[in-house]
């Protein structure tokens, strides 16, 4: 998975949950499977991720947990990115 901006929050533990744009029926990721971290198309793996769930939603139901999960203080700050 290609985390460009925060890879080093991923392998900090301080991401621990991240959105993708989902399309077709059923999202690539599988729960139970790990895959790389990479900070960015064509790196060298950095490290691996464990994915425990796969949910579906709008970001409009973004909680403040769900914000501070994907490794942002405030909404607006996860919106700007």
């Amino acid at each position: 998975m290609i985390f460009q901006h925060t890879w080093e929050q991923v392998l900090a533990g301080t991401k621990t949950q991240t959105r993708r744009i989902a399309k077709g029926a059923s999202p690539p990721w599988r729960v139970g499977r790990s895959y790389a971290v990479q900070p960015g198309r064509g790196k060298h793996a950095v490290g691996r991720i464990l994915v425990t769930a796969v949910r579906r939603g709008p970001l409009g139901r973004l909680s403040a947990g769900d914000v501070r999960a994907e490794g942002y203080a405030s909404r607006a700050q996860f919106e700007a990115t």
